[in-house]
């Protein structure tokens, strides 16, 4: 998500709803066929607030070059980007054992989030108080917020946010891959984990 000058976007044609906005400070909202949502009416600011879910990244193609065009074209505020891998063997598990060979200077702490049968269900690293300025790192299962039984789908992400996300979006703009920002930021110091 970012925010930019409403006349120097160009993503959408009509939206197809809108609503209250469910973001906090902004007013009102649209949703788009594409999957893109743009918050706008906050008092503090006359750029809309333009959100891209993971969908609405497939549909519109979201890369490098679009990434160019939001960071150096839009003069976009990079707000947040968020950056997943996806793995189809167990992770969660593992991860604990690992605490001490996470390299990463900006998500010091570690917390485990467990289903009444003690089962890891989402792990954080990152100062959960800072986390609306600096981000933070979840570990979850992701076939099981998509309530997908049988598959073995679990997700690192790397919330970035501000001055980061900016970075992020800047770095992958410049042909840097999704991977090795996502290593910058996180990364454990592991054999299986190098091999995702």
């Amino acid at each position: 998500q970012f925010s930019a000058d409403v006349d120097t976007v160009n993503l959408t044609s009509d939206p197809v709803s809108e609503s209250v906005s469910s973001m906090r400070f902004y007013k009102r909202m649209q949703k788009y066929s594409n999957g893109l949502i743009v918050h706008y009416g906050n008092v503090n600011t006359d750029k809309p607030l333009y959100v891209i879910s993971g969908k609405a990244c497939d549909n519109i193609g979201v890369d490098a070059d679009f990434c160019r065009i939001v960071a150096y074209d839009w003069l976009g505020k990079g707000y947040r980007i968020d950056l997943a891998m996806t793995c189809d063997i167990e992770i969660l598990s593992k991860i604990p054992d690992c605490k001490d060979k996470v390299v990463s200077k900006m998500y010091p702490t570690f917390k485990a989030i467990v289903d009444d049968e003690l089962n890891i269900e989402t792990m954080y690293f990152g100062d959960m108080k800072k986390r609306a300025k600096k981000g933070i790192v979840r570990c979850y299962d992701k076939a099981k917020q998509l309530d997908l039984s049988g598959c073995l789908m679990q997700r690192i992400e790397i919330e970035n946010k501000g001055k980061n996300a900016m970075s992020a979006t800047k770095r992958i703009a410049n042909d840097n891959s999704i991977q090795s920002v996502m290593n910058s930021k996180f990364m454990i110091d592991v054999d299986w984990y190098k091999e995702i």
